[in-house]
């Protein structure tokens, strides 16, 4: 599920990425896509999303580079499906 909500952030910020295409490929091996097949509410992913770039501070990732607000985070799980 988080690869899908980073593969959406780098196709947002960078034209890069096909998070569709990669969550269709995680369905299609039964891998967890949302939220609710995690057993998490839409409030503990954004908590999780809002904590993740404090998690290793020395390992550079998307989150440190676009510092995204808690607004794109929402916009982020609903447009891939993750939290309905």
């Amino acid at each position: 599920m988080g690869t899908i909500l980073m593969e959406y952030l780098h196709q947002h910020y960078y034209g890069e990425g096909d998070w569709e295409l990669l969550k269709y490929s995680l369905e299609k091996v039964l891998a967890p896509t949302t939220a609710r097949e995690l057993g998490l509410t839409r409030r503990q992913v954004l908590e999780a999303l809002m904590y993740a770039r404090r998690i290793r501070p020395s390992r550079y990732t998307i989150l440190e580079d676009q510092n995204p607000t808690k607004k794109e985070f929402e916009i982020c799980i609903e447009k891939t499906g993750v939290c309905r």
